[in-house]
């Protein structure tokens, strides 16, 4: 038997890794977007036409906020007096509450992830979130899933969960985070806030530069940290770097229905289904483990033991090899990352939620990518 390589450092995408959100997001935008065609008289080909123009977090983390955008755009019918108008403010309330409620009801945690965590975090192993959701998606949904992780007796209070994880890097949000998180329990939110980075750059996955970043946080070499994910965008971000890479192909069987929604209502650029992620796998992001049922295979490949905690100042000169990639600058973190607990010492008096999750106008943006190619949380991209 091989001998099992040694993880001081797990990095878990959340997308179809640890949550069904492909699924969850598919039927409750299906059902969302046929309700908005019926109530408005749309034209339904046109509809899902300017849908896919829309910025990906509308589209994949906020369908009220989506259905503003529409709006905005022209897409939805103008009122012709203030009953129209009242009648169309109730319906854009609907839409978003119908959309929340169906992700609230399908936010689990695939089988055998809470036990998996659990005993990772038992052996000391420092363990992170690194995904393209948006920071107040990211916090909803992480909410949602210890709710119903809590009913179902895998913990027993919601903020157990949060000891599973020491940060999470994910897209800042588009805009104020406020309306998506205030049902949100409060000190759920600060927790996550404070152990939070957002990626200035607003580049996407496979960023070579990411990864090295997070390395340094935790002080640790790539060698000794594993990535765990569903699609090649995560393999790329590890494999470069000499990191193992375990494929969640569990995660990549999505059911035809799922599949033709998200082929139908995403961007077009991208493919979805097993067979297409399988596809996008190249020298640079293939596997080096595949998880063909839940992630407490990973119990069977690795040996997780104690490492260093999450720190800005832990990096100790043990480095993953130099790496340069085109897609951010690593010259210096302050424009790649924004850190999050930062903020809470840094400003006197914090709004109820704490900082914000989106950046400022100052920040730096990149325009280079088309939004209608940023296809959302986790989707693969084609390789070529």
């Amino acid at each position: 038997m091989p001998r099992k390589r040694t993880k001081e450092l797990v990095i878990f995408d959340l997308d179809n890794t640890l949550t069904n959100s492909l699924k969850c997001w598919g039927e409750a935008t299906l059902a969302a977007v046929r309700l908005m065609v019926d109530e408005f008289g749309l034209d339904e080909e046109k509809t899902i036409e300017a849908i896919r123009r829309a910025p990906s977090q509308y589209r994949f983390s906020d369908f009220g906020s989506l259905t503003e955008w529409l709006d905005r755009e022209g897409v939805l019918p103008r009122p012709q007096d203030p009953y129209d108008q009242y009648r169309k403010d109730i319906t854009k309330h609907y839409l978003r509450q119908i959309w929340f409620q169906r992700q609230k009801e399908m936010t689990f945690f695939y089988d055998g992830t809470v036990t998996a965590l659990t005993a990772i975090k038992a052996q000391g192993t420092a363990t992170a979130i690194y995904t393209d959701t948006e920071a107040s998606s990211l916090i909803r949904r992480t909410w949602l899933l210890a709710r119903n992780a809590r009913k179902q007796g895998q913990i027993s209070d919601e903020h157990d969960l949060l000891d599973l994880f020491d940060h999470y890097y994910c897209q800042p949000s588009i805009e104020q985070d406020f309306d998506i998180l205030k049902d949100v329990d409060l000190p759920f939110v600060h927790r996550m806030k404070r152990n939070m980075t957002l990626w200035q750059d607003l580049v996407y996955k496979p960023s070579i530069d990411h990864g090295l970043i997070i390395l340094k946080d935790f002080g640790v070499p790539a060698k000794r940290a594993l990535m765990v994910g569903d699609t090649a965008k995560d393999g790329g971000s590890a494999r470069p770097l000499a990191m193992d890479f375990a494929w969640c192909r569990f995660g990549a069987e999505i059911d035809p229905v799922t599949v033709a929604t998200a082929q139908k209502i995403a961007s077009p650029k991208f493919q979805y289904g097993l067979a297409s992620i399988v596809a996008c796998f190249n020298q640079h992001s293939d596997p080096t483990h595949t998880l063909a049922c839940d992630i407490g295979e990973l119990m069977t490949h690795f040996k997780f033991i104690k490492g260093p905690a999450f720190s800005l100042q832990a990096h100790n000169g043990r480095s993953s090899p130099a790496y340069r990639h085109s897609d951010a600058d690593p010259a210096t973190d302050t424009r790649v990352a924004k850190r999050m607990a930062h903020d809470f010492h840094a400003q006197q008096r914090l709004p109820p939620l704490g900082p914000p999750t989106h950046l400022e106008p100052s920040a730096p943006v990149s325009h280079s990518i088309d939004p209608a190619g940023k296809a959302g949380p986790e989707t693969p991209k084609p390789q070529g």
